[in-house]
């Protein structure tokens, strides 16, 4: 998970251009690479909840094998959690904790 946010930020910042050089400088699989940079994009709320334990997750984090939704709403189904684990205000007070800046720069997938 901390691969994948840091990769994402390098990506939102402008350090690296595309995932095609993000996968030259890390020397990963591409597909691999997707896979991880995804986690760099979960919802606040998710994070939290693998951090502190309470993802219902298997211990062997099979689901991460199929892609994760960018969905926030989407990826809390993915994983298996209820609607009412999803407070709007505390996530949003999570997202400004977990992801302290928005770009307007979108990371090319080349």
């Amino acid at each position: 998970m901390v691969r994948g946010y840091l990769w994402r930020t390098e990506l939102l910042n402008g350090t690296i251009e595309t995932v095609g050089r993000l996968v030259k400088k890390v020397r990963f699989r591409r597909d691999y690479v997707l896979r991880i940079l995804r986690l760099g994009f979960l919802a606040p709320d998710l994070i939290e909840a693998m951090l502190n334990g309470r993802l219902p997750v298997a211990p062997n984090l099979t689901p991460l094998n199929r892609p994760i939704p960018l969905d926030w709403a989407e990826q809390r189904e993915f994983f298996g959690l209820s609607a009412q684990h999803n407070n709007s205000a505390s996530s949003d007070a999570a997202a400004n904790r977990i992801i302290p800046f928005r770009s307007s720069h979108s990371p090319k997938l080349l």
